[in-house]
């Protein structure tokens, strides 16, 4: 998965807490509840791009949202 510019580019080991170094900017990963939070090391400080967790993941669950990404028209581009 990617998000905007701060896509990964190299696999992270699922281990909280430590700072994970990248061809890129380094990683980490914070352990939020039964979750975690993936941030980036960016101009001295760490900033948090997004949460996820680790629930089993259905076909149609990709599906859904794949047909939904590739097929929505935001409103300001009409």
């Amino acid at each position: 998965m990617g998000f905007g510019g701060l896509t990964l580019t190299a696999p992270l080991a699922l281990t909280p807490d430590i700072e994970q170094p990248t061809s890129h900017e380094p990683f980490r990963l914070i352990a939020v509840d039964r979750s975690y939070i993936i941030q980036a090391y960016i101009k001295q400080e760490w900033k948090s791009l997004y949460r996820f967790d680790l629930q089993e993941q259905e076909l149609p669950d990709y599906e859904v949202s794949n047909w939904y990404v590739s097929t929505h028209i935001p409103q300001f581009w009409l």
